[in-house]
């Protein structure tokens, strides 16, 4: 996902797949949780458009451990199959 800006990229944890209650909007958006490094119980909660999703083959605890770490503890990241 592009965030915070659009040259940039967030590991970011869904916490809802299917969104449609953005008024006037038809396009079927995921809602995002961004956690902060290296606190994870604060961050952002982002409702992103689902094609603006690169979803990883990352487990939640990897997406901690990397987050926690400030990015020193990392498994490789890779794009899941068929995304």
């Amino acid at each position: 996902m592009r965030f915070p800006n659009p040259d940039a990229q967030s590991i970011g944890l869904v916490t809802c797949e299917s969104f449609h209650g953005v008024p006037g909007r038809e396009e079927e958006y995921s809602v995002i949780f961004v956690p902060t490094t290296p606190n994870p119980t604060s961050g952002f909660l982002i409702l992103a458009n689902k094609r603006d999703l690169m979803p990883l083959d990352m487990s939640v605890e990897d997406a901690f451990k990397y987050v926690i770490s400030c990015g020193m503890i990392m498994t490789p990241f890779k794009k899941m199959e068929g995304a």
